[in-house]
């Protein structure tokens, strides 16, 4: 599948092209990575009471840690840790 140029001129695969997208349609908030995960993975992530939707989330997070913190180093994301958790929101000049 091709990517477009802008993201290959900013070295960006579709996985971090749909987090910057989230990002963007909602950057007057921040989000936790498994609140990241969920939204773009919506109706790939098990039901709300399903036994394996811990599961599921915990490991799209885990997967795209490595995303985010390149994302963060391109200063495309923001990251800030607040009581221990990583929050991120889309960068503002």
């Amino acid at each position: 599948m091709p990517i477009s140029r802008e993201q290959f001129d900013q070295g960006l695969d579709n996985t971090a092209q749909r987090i910057l997208k989230f990002l963007s349609d909602h950057s007057d908030n921040a989000y936790e990575p498994s609140e990241i995960a969920e939204a773009i993975y919506e109706g790939r992530i098990p039901e709300e009471n399903s036994l394996w939707r811990g599961m599921a989330l915990l490991s799209a997070t885990w997967q795209h840690h490595s995303v985010m913190d390149g994302l963060v180093k391109k200063g495309l994301v923001d990251k800030k840790i607040i009581k221990g958790v990583s929050w991120y929101c889309i960068h503002r000049d």
